[in-house]
């Protein structure tokens, strides 16, 4: 007997902003918080950096908003960082690389 086994390949596109970035090293994983107003990214620049996304949701307050787009920035990592996640409280993060 033979077994067959088809793989779909899928592709998320994420449209953004040009101010979210890690650097030019790419973003590898993102999360949402449950609340909907903070993202969540980790990149190849051995980051994991935590987004204020009112900005993003209200083109009007970009302005007002614009030193508060980074709320934070962890470095702890000495590897890209492939995977970020939101607790399911929202109050903490968790992330991994290599």
């Amino acid at each position: 007997n033979f077994i067959q086994v088809n793989w779909k390949v899928s592709t998320m596109i994420f449209d953004k902003p040009p101010w979210v970035k890690h650097s030019d090293q790419g973003i590898y994983s993102l999360d949402v918080s449950k609340d909907g107003v903070r993202l969540v990214t980790g990149g190849g620049d051995q980051k994991v950096r935590i987004w204020n996304l009112v900005p993003i949701l209200d083109k009007s307050k970009e302005e007002i908003f614009s030193q508060s787009r980074v709320l934070a920035t962890l470095a702890d990592h000495y590897a890209p960082v492939n995977v970020v996640r939101f607790s399911p409280c929202g109050r903490f993060v968790a992330s991994g690389s290599d």
